[in-house]
Formats: C-alpha cells, sequence, structure tokens
C-alpha cells in the first residue's frame, strides 16, 4: 500500500497529492513487507476529486448523513480538503454538486460556516441548472441551517 512521503497518510496509487498535508505523490511510498520502495504515480483532476470524495466518506459524509462531531484529526483532514476544494474553484472547475454539499457539511462541522455557505451556494446553483429539484431543496435545507 502506498503512503505519503511526507506525512505517512495511506494514499491510493495514481494520485499526484497527499489529500492530508499536500505533498507531491511523483514517487510515492509503499511498503512491502516492512521495506519501503518508491512507486512513480500520475494523477489527474479527477484523482484529485476522488480523493476529496473518498476522505469525505471515510470521515462520515456523504449525500445522506454526516457525523455529529469531528475529532481533531479529523478536523486536520477536513481542512485539508477544503482547500483543495478552495483551490480546484478558483481554477475554474465544477466539483459535483452533491459533493459541494458534503464539503459544506465538513465546513459547518469544522466551525467555517463561511466556507460551508460557498459550498452550500455552488450546490445550489448547479442544483438549479441541471434542474434537480431534490437538490436544489437539499442546497436550501443546507443554508437555512
Amino acid at each position: 500500500m502506498p503512503f505519503c512521503r511526507e506525512c505517512g497518510f495511506e494514499v491510493q496509487a495514481g494520485w499526484k497529492f497527499c489529500p492530508n498535508c499536500t505533498a507531491s505523490q511523483q514517487g510515492s511510498v509503499t511498503v512491502q513487507d516492512g521495506v519501503i520502495a518508491g512507486a512513480v504515480t500520475v494523477n489527474n483532476l479527477d484523482d484529485i476529486k476522488q480523493a476529496m470524495e473518498q476522505i469525505l466518506a471515510e470521515i462520515g459524509f456523504t449525500k445522506d448523513s454526516s457525523p455529529e462531531e469531528l475529532s481533531p484529526e479529523q478536523t486536520q483532514q477536513v481542512e485539508k480538503v477544503l482547500e483543495f476544494s478552495e483551490q480546484i474553484t478558483e481554477q475554474g472547475i465544477e466539483i459535483e454538486p452533491w459533493t459541494e454539499i458534503s464539503l459544506g457539511n465538513a465546513a459547518k462541522l469544522a466551525g467555517k460556516t463561511h466556507s460551508a455557505q460557498q459550498h452550500y451556494l455552488r450546490a445550489l446553483e448547479a442544483f438549479k441548472q441541471n434542474g434537480n429539484r431534490n437538490g436544489v431543496a437539499a442546497s436550501l435545507n443546507s443554508l437555512g441551517n
């Protein structure tokens, strides 16, 4: 299994960066029988989006649920994921609207209410454009809460 060279976070083969500490994963660390070996990886934006979604899911953020509270380690992971999402958004790349709601829920739980609002608003706009009434309702409900 590959691990980040900087922080030791478990990463998947093919990821360009560590979603935990943002370190480059070109030449990520693989542990086999206690021996550390390098493995060159090449990634793309879809990998970044998938990594964010995976981390959120591992913490308990899904389309339909969120954890009650975050541990300090989970809060750090959420903050890193939020940083990545902002970097992606600043480059004009859209994140799937249900993931935006999960990001908003994560930001809210981490005490980042302004960030949460921004994610809910982006989700709302995307759902309106797609004509997804359930998504619009979920976005408005999240904003109201």
